[in-house]
């Protein structure tokens, strides 16, 4: 499945602390991935930035249209950075980066993370501000992350339904990387087609 129809502006989020590990950071690098491969990148269509968060936010790579400009990025940038899961840092960098999205592209944040946040009210007052700009905002999260269902149920868009995928453990989700990635294409494009 590949995303078709209007361009996109999206940001990766991922988490990169303490608890996702070095193999989760591995699992979530495999699906930033391979979704990027499935958004069509150019100047004129989608554009994809990835950025990291733990007890400090990085971008991987800004906005980017070129799919292997963005691989390159993405197998050299991004690594496990241990620390606490501070997601209201990440959401600010992330909202930062959507600054430069286009008027014509919709703005996306998709956090990829375990579903450990250790700031959740400042997270809580960063993700009003990013849907109060327009940006839809929806989370990936693997593991333990039913246990946080009403937190990510109020951070992200609405409906939460559309906006919060639940992937039971990395190990399924590795197991099942085209089918989470397919999901996350049904929510986020306009149109969805093979190949």
């Amino acid at each position: 499945v590949r995303c078709h129809g209007a361009p996109v502006d999206l940001v990766l989020l991922v988490d990169a602390s303490g608890s996702v590990g070095a193999q989760g950071v591995a699992s979530f690098k495999k699906l930033a991935l391979e979704l990027a491969r499935r958004y069509p990148l150019g100047a004129t269509a989608s554009r994809v930035a990835v950025a990291t968060f733990a007890d400090e936010a990085h971008i991987v790579s800004g906005l980017e249209g070129d799919l292997k400009v963005l691989e390159g990025k993405l197998n050299s940038g991004m690594s496990w950075t241990r620390g606490a899961s501070m997601l209201s840092r990440g959401l600010a960098l992330a909202n930062t980066v959507l600054v430069g999205s286009r008027k014509e592209a919709a703005p996306i944040v998709l956090v990829l993370t375990d579903g450990r946040v250790s700031d959740p009210f400042l997270a809580a007052q960063v993700s009003a501000r990013i849907r109060g700009r327009g940006t839809r905002l929806l989370f990936a999260v693997a593991g333990r992350g039913k246990e946080a269902t009403t937190l990510f149920e109020r951070l992200s868009s609405q409906p939460a339904r559309e906006n919060v995928i639940f992937v039971p453990s990395f190990a399924e989700l590795e197991q099942n990387l085209t089918a989470v990635a397919g999901s996350v294409l049904q929510r986020t494009c306009s149109s969805v087609g093979v190949r």
